[in-house]
């Protein structure tokens, strides 16, 4: 769902944009084998094991995203470059990447407080955003 709205923005691609599409993809791809480790991991004393997991894949997610939206915004290749709600977006971007950092770097002596952050993350990530409504830029028609 993330990488479809990032990509709806998009005016088109160069090499380098298309690299940072290709490596969300291939990040995407570790969510199985971390959430496997957070399962396995539940009751055990290493339970942190697959919270760090987890935490890494995430915050190397969202570093990925705000590096590809910062490069495509200067390179002019979105939709609607001239955004007057972008600062808003890049407090809130900032303000997650700080949590997942914090919830890399405590995973190790608060598991459950790190993974209480990943689950804030990705339940802010899926919710409604005005772009995800007809009629706005990205849309398909």
């Amino acid at each position: 769902m993330l990488s479809h709205r990032s990509l709806r923005q998009l005016r088109g691609a160069d090499h380098y944009m298309t690299l940072f599409v290709i490596a969300g993809a291939l990040n995407i791809t570790l969510i199985p084998f971390a959430t496997s480790m957070l399962a396995h991991g539940y009751a055990h004393p290493d339970f942190w094991v697959g919270v760090e997991a987890v935490s890494v894949v995430i915050l190397v997610g969202n570093v990925l995203s705000a590096l590809s939206t910062r490069y495509a915004h200067r390179r002019g290749l979105l939709k609607d470059a001239a955004n007057s709600r972008r600062h808003v977006a890049m407090v809130i971007w900032y303000a997650v990447l700080t949590l997942a950092i914090v919830a890399v770097i405590i995973a190790r002596f608060a598991p459950l407080v790190a993974l209480s952050f990943i689950v804030i993350i990705r339940i802010s990530a899926v919710l409604p955003l005005s772009s995800d409504r007809r009629g706005l830029p990205g849309d398909i028609s």
